[in-house]
């Protein structure tokens, strides 16, 4: 569905694209799984495979023999696809297909202590986005059955995007989604995850962001600083008493972080546009 999707159909469109089609069973892993790669790189065209069909394909379903789910061990590339892939562009960058420019030299060696992460593992939302009466309760209500609160979690961003859906102005919008669990951000960010339950949550925001344009911008905010917290416990808007007394030790993340990875950002900064300025324009889109 996503190359009827019009932006993408416009891109395969363009003559400097290439679509490569590929299988896994061609490439050593027991289920077909047909692939397809969009690249603006010539070389990755001779990436592309068929089946040979003189083998029988694993159907991807249940879990093998070992207890590991078959749909995690397919979703990791094959070793065959990583080192072809490796040696395409490798070639085309020693025959001069891909020009690259030589790093400066005097780039930046010893990072600062940001480098060593002690914050949380995302960036936190704005600090301008926590006040509670910069928000309106519109929605509320209780869940009438018991599942894992990551399920919920992403239920609720999922409802959401439902709603989004019903009014036209929120189509071909992005949408500002504050969530203070890692998991349903992961989830939304990737648009995929592991856990079947979680996938069955994430196809209507995919339908919602392909059909109509309602893309959801999540960003993650500490529980104490949620303003639907107190709603989601049955209290007015903002942060429940019981959170916000419970993480007080963490106070000097939001501030000391900030700053060192600002710190980290500007050392970093540099290196990124070396590593921009390597490449040729015209090597790619």
């Amino acid at each position: 569905m996503l190359w009827h999707y019009p932006p993408m159909a416009r891109i395969l469109q363009d003559p400097r694209v290439h679509v490569v089609d590929l299988v896994y069973c061609a490439l050593g892993k027991p289920g077909m799984k047909p692939t397809r790669i969009i690249t603006s790189m010539p070389c990755l065209r001779r990436l592309a495979c068929k089946c040979s069909q003189d083998h029988d394909h694993q159907i991807i379903c249940g879990a093998a023999p070992c207890g590991v789910l078959w749909t995690r061990i397919a979703c990791a590339y094959p070793a065959e696809l990583c080192t072809a892939y490796a040696q395409a562009l490798s070639g085309a960058v020693n025959d001069g297909s891909i020009p690259l420019r030589p790093l400066p030299a005097e780039l930046p060696r010893q990072a600062p202590a940001a480098a060593v992460h002690r914050g949380p593992p995302v960036r936190p939302v704005h600090a301008g986005w926590r006040p509670a009466e910069r928000w309106k309760l519109r929605w509320q209500g209780q869940w009438s059955y018991e599942e894992h609160i990551n399920i919920q979690e992403l239920r609720t961003v999922a409802m959401l995007s439902k709603h989004l859906s019903r009014a036209s102005t929120s189509w071909d919008q992005k949408v500002l989604v504050l969530v203070d669990s890692l998991v349903a951000l992961g989830a939304v960010r990737k648009m995929r995850s592991s856990s079947i339950s979680l996938l069955r949550q994430l196809l209507p925001i995919g339908m919602a962001a392909l059909t109509l344009g309602v893309r959801l911008e999540p960003r993650w905010i500490r529980s104490r600083f949620n303003p639907a917290d107190g709603p989601s416990r049955g209290q007015p808007v903002g942060p429940a008493p019981e959170t916000a007394d419970k993480d007080d030790d963490d106070d000097d993340d939001d501030d000391d972080s900030d700053s060192e990875r600002d710190d980290l950002a500007q050392w970093l900064q540099p290196w990124f546009a070396a590593l921009e300025a390597r490449y040729s324009p015209t090597a790619h889109l």
